[in-house]
């Protein structure tokens, strides 16, 4: 055997030991490739699992301690235009006045850590901007309101235990003027309410039933500082998501006069800061909501893109406020008012009473603005509201799914007060004709807050989001054998290189999950 022979001979066995190398290297490779397709995504979502938990002096601590939000509210006020032609049957007219502006700044007081848990108040500030509100719009601008102290005295006086209550109503109005800033932030005094307890036996009832507080605002709990309220910190693993509430005003349900089933009094899911990572489009998501005081959920409605981010919009359906769909019935007080029909035992569709989680069980109705989703015959009560449409009055928050990061919320609500005319009553009691008023829903004021995420924690969000990105991609080098015809093709291509790696081709792939 000539040395050229021997050669061509090491030349080729070299050659088959390379390929068959390469070969195994290849399949090693893509097999790994494979495994990190399907194992990639379980160890980037632990990677944002354990980015998702609050201790102490880590960067979400420190970011949901100081909030880096924008939030904005508008208050529309109602006036009723016609309070005299009202006490002769006609329908309540709303003027509706606003927006007024304000400036809400953020804070939160923690107050300890414990077991997987934080204690915390958020303080909030209202400041009324000028500016941003409409020209006519002082704060000590008065608007015409139905009397909240009048219309507990009609309850009373409806009640034959408490129908002494009959006597109060010839000293009092069915209606008040009352500055804005009064019936929103400061409160104001019934003015007739101290004659009115110092009748021979209506003192009685003041003391033991009536129970209003000195000054009546419906906004005067927003601002200072919040219910102290207990929530998960989260874990590393994912088992336990941050912000579920444990407890809110030390209670771990809500009161049993509140409501009328234990599903009812559950609280149920976050503050509305924290939201789960990795959303799905078939979640749904439970907030609790205190000026509620109840837990809300909101089901997905649409993608959308928040400043060239993808987002999930979740909203409230009109389930939401309609007693008659079972799972609903919790939140029914037949308290023997009747407003449109005689067999009424619940609050007409779209309304949600919540006077039992109030001091003296005032008749204030919470409803979307513009009475969205509610009974037709509540809208008809009174004349003067816009259409309603859930754009524009519904509720809805908007999140990245991936992180679980709030971007955006619009939070839409309408305080009413319910106007009856009672029942039994002997009218020449009555400073009015009781008979001849119509029971109506009268709005008192609609808000609309926007929560928006700040431009240092959306930076933030662009950050972690290009992270996440880079992370599942993936290069996968996948040989490729070129064409094996015959032994004499690769061994010429082997002689006119100075590699034994000719025969094989590394195709670059971006493998992208």
């Amino acid at each position: 055997m000539t040395v050229e022979r021997k050669k061509c001979k090491l030349k080729t066995l070299y050659c088959r030991t390379a390929r068959i190398s390469l070969f195994i290297i290849g399949v090693i490779l893509t097999l790994f490739g494979i495994t990190m397709v399907f194992l990639a995504p379980h160890l980037i979502d632990a990677k944002i699992y354990q980015q998702k938990n609050i201790a102490r002096d880590n960067e979400l601590y420190h970011l949901w301690e100081n909030p880096d939000y924008k939030f904005s509210s508008e208050i529309f006020v109602y006036s009723v235009k016609n309070p005299h032609q009202v006490l002769d049957g006609n329908k309540p007219e709303m003027i509706k006045i606003g927006p007024y502006a304000y400036e809400v700044s953020l804070k939160k007081n923690i107050l300890g850590f414990g077991n997987g848990s934080v204690k915390y108040q958020n303080v909030h500030n209202f400041t009324f901007d000028k500016n941003a509100s409409c020209a006519e719009c002082s704060p000590t601008r008065e608007i015409w309101i139905p009397n909240i102290v009048f219309q507990k005295f009609v309850e009373m006086a409806s009640n034959p235990v408490t129908s002494m209550a009959q006597l109060a109503l010839s000293s009092q109005q069915p209606f008040l003027k009352v500055s804005v800033d009064d019936i929103l932030f400061k409160g104001y005094e019934d003015p007739y309410l101290t004659n009115v307890c110092a009748i021979p036996f209506v003192d009685i009832i003041c003391k033991s039933v009536l129970k209003v507080p000195k000054r009546i605002g419906f906004l005067m709990h927003r601002n200072g500082a919040q219910k102290i309220v207990e929530i998960t910190t989260g874990s590393s693993d994912g088992s336990v998501t941050a912000g579920e509430i444990l407890s809110w005003d030390g209670l771990k349900s809500l009161p049993a006069d509140w409501w009328n089933s234990k599903q009812a009094r559950k609280i149920n899911g976050t503050d509305g800061e924290f939201y789960k990572p990795l959303i799905k489009k078939t979640d749904i998501i439970y907030v609790f909501a205190p000026d509620l005081c109840r837990s809300i959920h909101l089901t997905f409605a649409e993608e959308i893109k928040y400043k060239n981010i993808l987002a999930y919009r979740f909203t409230v359906k009109e389930d939401l406020l309609d007693l008659a769909i079972p799972g609903n019935e919790g939140f029914c007080h037949n308290n023997g008012k009747t407003f449109f029909s005689e067999d009424e035992k619940c609050s007409p569709r779209g309304l949600l009473d919540l006077s039992h989680c109030y001091n003296g069980t005032p008749p204030i109705l919470f409803s979307f603005p513009n009475f969205l989703y509610a009974d037709k015959r509540v809208k008809e009560s009174v004349v003067g509201l816009n259409e309603s449409s859930m754009e524009h009055d519904g509720i809805a928050i908007e999140v990245e799914p991936q992180t679980g990061t709030l971007l955006r919320t619009y939070i839409r609500s309408q305080i009413n007060i319910a106007m009856w005319k009672g029942r039994g009553i002997i009218y020449q009691f009555a400073a009015a004709d009781l008979s001849r008023i119509p029971n109506a829903i009268v709005p008192l004021f609609a808000e609309y807050q926007v929560v928006e995420i700040g431009n240092d924690s959306l930076a933030l969000l662009r950050k972690m989001l290009l992270l996440i990105k880079e992370a599942f991609v993936f290069l996968c080098f996948i040989p490729i054998s070129t064409d094996q015809n015959n032994q004499e093709t690769n061994e010429r291509q082997l002689e006119q290189s100075d590699s034994a790696s000719a025969d094989v081709t590394w195709q670059l792939e971006v493998c992208v999950i």
